[in-house]
């Protein structure tokens, strides 16, 4: 990661290594990570000569897993098929992502992040290991149907295990789940670099799950965990393992239809998935570490 880090920088125009390179001890900078379509932190993919946009590339790759970087790939081409539908207007374009690289690459701390819309890949390295998250992904359409299923689907593991996690429980237990019978606008966490104040753990503990519920339970972690190259998430510090400490909460319809959202959360993991204009729309999901978001 340092080498494909150090080899960015040392491969760009000067001018543009300026704008890539941020202190890390500026932390307004170092913490506003955001997943809309708007200007962000460093240097944007639009602006750079093909050789440093692949190795920007290949420093997203050293973070992720194949499965990983292959959904941060079609996320960025969906931008492409969102700007066809709604005719052009908003120039979205798959080169509106930016990369900032903060510190110095190789000396903890440091770190990186690559965003843009509907994905934000942010990597802390200190002394006891890597922090990696926030990490975002979302897409618009959420899914893209073809005469015999989906065409695309990023996100679609994602919620296909959450709605069989939901119809492996008993009655009771979905209603205890069921945090409440609307869908949110969003994840709740939103952007906001400090969440843990404002969300608590609500729904369903593992622990009352019955057993094909709570292997469910475990499978929707390990989803989400996919993402990261395995060498990457095994260096997380307190990394949560298992599902004991967990709760399940869902937001919404529980037969499949309609805006949904779920939430998975303990301890040391946050994750969030938000449906929120049907299979065909908008989905974010994030995946968030308490206290140790940014390498805290």
């Amino acid at each position: 990661m340092a080498e494909a880090a150090a080899g960015l920088l040392a491969g760009l125009r000067e001018k543009d290594r300026v704008t890539a390179r941020i202190p890390f001890d500026n932390t307004e900078l170092r913490h506003r990570f955001s997943y809309l379509p708007r200007l962000h932190s460093g240097l944007s993919l639009s602006g750079m000569p093909q050789i440093n946009r692949k190795a920007v590339m290949r420093l997203l790759a050293t973070a992720l897993s194949p499965i990983g970087y292959s959904k941060a790939v079609a996320v960025m081409g969906l931008e492409e098929l969102l700007d066809r539908q709604e005719d052009w207007r908003k120039r979205r374009h798959v080169l509106d992502y930016w990369v900032a690289v903060f510190g110095e690459p190789g000396a903890a701390p440091w770190g990186w992040r690559f965003e843009g819309h509907h994905l934000s890949v942010t990597m802390t390295i200190t002394d006891q290991g890597i922090a990696t998250t926030p990490l975002f992904l979302g897409a618009h359409p959420a899914r893209v149907e073809g005469p015999t299923g989906p065409v695309l689907a990023p996100l679609g593991d994602e919620d296909e295990l959450g709605l069989a996690l939901l119809a492996a429980l008993p009655p009771d237990l979905v209603d205890k789940a069921r945090v409440s019978v609307q869908a949110p606008a969003d994840i709740h966490s939103g952007a906001s670099p400090h969440f843990t104040e404002t969300i608590k753990p609500q729904g369903l503990a593992a622990e009352e799950m019955p057993g094909e519920a709570r292997i469910l339970l475990g499978r929707l972690v390990d989803c989400y965990d996919s993402v990261l190259n395995p060498d990457v998430l095994a260096a997380q510090p307190e990394r949560q393992t298992g599902t004991s400490g967990l709760h399940f909460a869902w937001e919404g319809p529980v037969d499949g239809s309609g805006p949904r959202y779920y939430r998975v959360q303990g301890r040391r993991l946050l994750i969030e998935y938000s449906l929120t204009t049907g299979l065909a729309g908008h989905v974010h999901s994030v995946r968030r570490v308490p206290g140790l978001d940014f390498g805290a």
